[in-house]
């Protein structure tokens, strides 16, 4: 048995089935764990694969060519399967018998080869490239959103808003799709079943920041909701003065034959 792996985990597609991919993959593959589903693909390489429900997939023991068996197992459960992996991380794990959990920041130390140990790790990966891709998707839209304000400078802006209500129905929909699915960051059952279990899922979520990320990203999304508040009611209030300007000059054009 080798005493050292490579966990991996990569965004993979917007959403995963995990209840037809536990029906699929569970006919051919003994299960671990059924919520973030883990399956062993293969026991005697030590290969474990790790599927969530917002589209992070993570590899035990990877190689090239396992990450190939991979994908081709899990493309029937990959909703909005995206063209390309933009968004991955990986750790390396070291199985010492005689050692204490330890994270540093390039690899893990674990005192047994526990498959939980194995699915806290590769979850927590998932979690951390769930993070890197709102951070990723957020970020072009907030910069648009800024440009489409700096626009208020002109008059004509005020009657040509299309392109920022578009925006701002962008961003809630992410928004709304960042509170579903980062419930992704609330602490696992299996972390109650023993110390060492909540002391690596602490202490790993600590070093990869999760927090931290998740905490910027509501104040992200924060800053949206004020700013995207703020240009609607600059807009209806501008509207409205318009609209009184026009209906005086209206009134004062038909009294003119009056006089």
């Amino acid at each position: 048995m080798s005493n050292k792996l490579t966990i991996e985990a990569f965004e993979a597609s917007q959403t995963i089935d995990l209840r037809t991919a536990f029906a699929g993959l569970g006919k051919h593959y003994p299960v671990v764990w059924n919520d973030s589903l883990m399956v062993t693909l293969s026991a005697k390489r030590q290969q474990y694969l790790i599927l969530t429900h917002y589209g992070a997939v993570a590899l035990a023991n990877t190689s090239p060519q396992f990450r190939i068996k991979a994908l081709s197992l899990i493309e029937p459960f990959l909703r909005n399967s995206l063209p390309s992996i933009s968004t991955e991380d990986s750790i390396k794990v070291f199985v010492e018998p005689n050692e204490k959990i330890c994270v540093l920041f390039n690899k893990i130390i674990i005192p047994s080869f526990e498959e939980k140990f194995l699915l806290i790790i590769g979850m927590l990966l998932c979690q951390s490239v769930g993070l890197e891709s709102y951070e990723k998707r957020i970020d072009p839209l907030l910069d648009q959103l800024f440009k489409e304000m700096r626009k208020f400078e002109k008059p004509l802006f005020w009657f040509r808003t299309t392109h920022l209500k578009r925006l701002i129905n962008q961003l809630m929909r992410l928004h709304q799709e960042l509170i579903t699915n980062l419930g992704i960051l609330d602490k696992p059952e299996l972390t109650w079943e023993n110390q060492d279990f909540d002391f690596l899922y602490t202490n790993f979520a600590d070093s990869l920041e999760l927090s931290e990320r998740s905490r910027v990203l509501s104040e992200k999304f924060k800053l949206m909701q004020l700013n995207t508040k703020t240009s609607l009611d600059l807009i209806a209030t501008v509207r409205l003065e318009i609209l009184e300007i026009a209906i005086i000059i209206l009134i004062a054009l038909s009294l003119i034959p009056l006089l």
